[in-house]
């Protein structure tokens, strides 16, 4: 080997493989010092946030009358901004929506459901959502309640804490077509809402099947990536509210109306809230043109007119519908925001379990 060594020629190849070498370390421990500087300047931009986080103004407020039933245009435009491109963030590597609920004195059940719906829609695009608490106290216990602080992350990043689950409120989740392990669950619920509201708990067939109903016709409107439908609960004494919401494209973008119809339409300058009436008493096909579609919505409204659901309200697109009050269903004015998607909202007491029995048995 000392032999080898001593050689002129092995002399100048070890001495040109211990320089590659010695390049190829050298090169190898700069961009290991560059990822170290890259990743220091990257940590100090994310301390820097932290420490002066109050500095920092969140880019969209929630408005003070955060009703979506009441005060339903003011309350789509702030949704509009949330789900809007122009407004995700990207935070430590993480793509955000930044919003504030400081200023929120009011707020419903609906708006809730609504904004639940929006986070699941976002976080399937793997886009989170930061927030902060109002300052009045009762619409911050009411959203603490909700749950929906765990769809969010606070002004440091972190998760707020887990509170105890609610016994008020209550929220199913799916996508794509009711599974049997979604079919359970609904019938849990409705042994819940029927003993809440009767004393007695069993599980009432003709109910689940007016809920299964609008989920199912939530589904076919929903057009979302994974078609998406979340089912809202919230107990109150002596009725039961629920809401079932979407945020695809809607009932109105949906429907398969012809050329006749169309033409019809437009000589008559029928309204959207005219049409969306109409799809009710299935006077419109819908976009997949099957025979079985679209019986669903009609079948809605026959239940809410004999009485098994109670103030049915349909938010869709730039209309909402009221089958309790006619004078509070109304069109959006051209060029405002509107809901990208279907909420549906109504109430079941115990009068609706007894004309459900009576109209179409227990079974």
């Amino acid at each position: 080997m000392k032999k080898l060594y001593s050689n002129k020629n092995n002399k100048e190849y070890q001495k040109r493989r211990f320089l590659k070498i010695e390049r190829k370390n050298r090169k190898k421990n700069k961009l290991h010092t560059q990822e170290k500087k890259r990743r220091r300047r990257s940590l100090k931009m994310i301390n820097e946030y932290h420490k002066n986080k109050h500095k920092y103004e969140f880019p969209l407020f929630a408005p003070k009358d955060f009703r979506l039933m009441e005060n339903t245009e003011v309350c789509l435009n702030f949704f509009r901004e949330i789900r809007s491109y122009e407004n995700i963030n990207n935070i430590g590597g993480q793509k955000k929506v930044l919003i504030s609920l400081i200023d929120v004195e009011e707020i419903d059940y609906a708006t809730i459901s609504a904004l639940t719906a929006i986070s699941d829609d976002l976080k399937s695009r793997k886009i989170g959502m930061q927030g902060d608490f109002p300052k009045n106290a009762k619409c911050k216990e009411y959203i603490i309640e909700s749950g929906f602080l765990s769809h969010m992350v606070d002004g440091s990043n972190r998760q707020f804490p887990k509170f105890s689950k609610s016994k008020f409120i209550f929220f199913e989740k799916g996508s794509g077509k009711l599974t049997k392990k979604d079919s359970k669950n609904i019938s849990e619920l409705i042994k819940d809402v029927v003993e809440h509201l009767t004393g007695t708990r069993r599980n009432i067939k003709s109910i689940k099947s007016i809920l299964l109903e609008i989920c199912g016709n939530s589904i076919e409107h929903a057009k979302t990536k994974d078609r998406q439908w979340l089912l809202g609960v919230k107990f109150m004494d002596g009725k039961v509210s629920f809401t079932v919401t979407d945020v695809g494209k809607g009932i109105l973008e949906t429907l398969f109306i012809n050329n006749a119809q169309i033409m019809a339409n437009l000589a008559t300058f029928t309204s959207r809230l005219n049409i969306l009436k109409g799809a009710f008493n299935q006077k419109y096909g819908s976009s997949t043109q099957e025979e079985n579609r679209n019986k669903g919505l009609p079948a809605i409204k026959n239940n809410s007119d004999m009485g098994a659901i109670k103030n049915l309200i349909v938010l869709t697109n730039n209309v909402i519908l009221h089958f309790g009050d006619d004078n509070k269903s109304s069109t959006f004015s051209s060029g405002t925001s509107r809901f990208k998607g279907t909420m549906y909202q109504w109430e079941l007491t115990e009068e609706c379990i007894t004309n459900t029995i009576n109209y179409y048995g227990e079974n």
